[in-house]
């Protein structure tokens, strides 16, 4: 039963950290800008750190098993 629970809690909190990041690209930052360009601009730099920190951050979990990458992710956003 622990890799069913493990795969709920997966999913649950990668539903939770796209909807924050959506709606922080979508409902906040949509709403201040006036440009589509600054908006495609938010949103590839939005790309770019989510999918470049990856790296850096499976180093750490690596190093240090006792975190869990979904609070860390969490906290992070």
């Amino acid at each position: 039963m622990p890799r069913k629970e493990a795969l709920i809690t997966q999913a649950v909190t990668h539903f939770l950290l796209d909807f924050a990041c959506f709606f922080w690209l979508a409902g906040i930052f949509a709403d201040k800008t006036s440009s589509t360009v600054l908006l495609g601009a938010g949103s590839l730099i939005f790309l770019l750190l989510s999918f470049g920190l990856r790296p850096f951050f499976a180093m750490i979990l690596d190093e240090k098993p006792q975190l869990h990458p979904q609070a860390l992710g969490c906290v992070l956003v």
